[in-house]
């Protein structure tokens, strides 16, 4: 049971730690943007019904085809979601040269694009760690829950609750 739940819990985390990371910029800039007036709870929700349909098109895609690789680990993860997180802000570096270039809109795309990218690495890791954590493979939540050391069990032990 519990490895049939790690593709969907690992996809809502995902979006849940960039709509998370999303209204905690907005606390941050609330002082400077009078149009937020601590209403955080609408910033997560949009952020998060903006996030969970991206991390289901860009996202999820790019994590099976690391677990089909068999190179879903840490860093692969990190790297993953850094360029998946990309494309959007790339685009909006790439519209403001259309028109007049100032330097200010150039410094707010970049900053953008980072901002995008820490989002995404972030995201990439917690997609990896919930994903881990959630599938039976993992030794440090199947040990805690089968309570054998390495989390392996006898081979006579009944599998029923997977």
């Amino acid at each position: 049971m519990r490895e049939a739940l790690a593709l969907p819990m690992a996809t809502f985390a995902c979006s849940a730690m960039a709509a998370g990371l999303a209204t905690a910029i907005a606390w941050c800039f609330a002082p400077h943007a009078s149009n937020i007036r601590n209403d955080y709870g609408v910033v997560f929700f949009l952020a998060f019904s903006v996030c969970l349909p991206y991390v289901v098109i860009v996202g999820l895609p790019v994590g099976l085809f690391l677990v089909h690789k068999r190179m879903f680990r840490t860093i692969p993860a990190l790297l993953a979601g850094a360029i998946a997180a990309s494309p959007i802000p790339l685009l909006v570096i790439a519209s403001s040269f259309a028109g007049p270039v100032s330097y200010e809109g150039i410094g707010l795309s970049i900053a953008f694009l980072l901002l995008a990218v820490v989002s995404g690495a972030l995201s990439g890791l917690v997609f990896y760690r919930t994903y881990r954590v959630m599938s039976p493979g993992d030794p440090v939540f199947s040990a805690a829950l089968d309570g054998t050391p390495g989390g392996r069990r006898k081979p006579s032990e009944d599998r029923s609750d997977d």
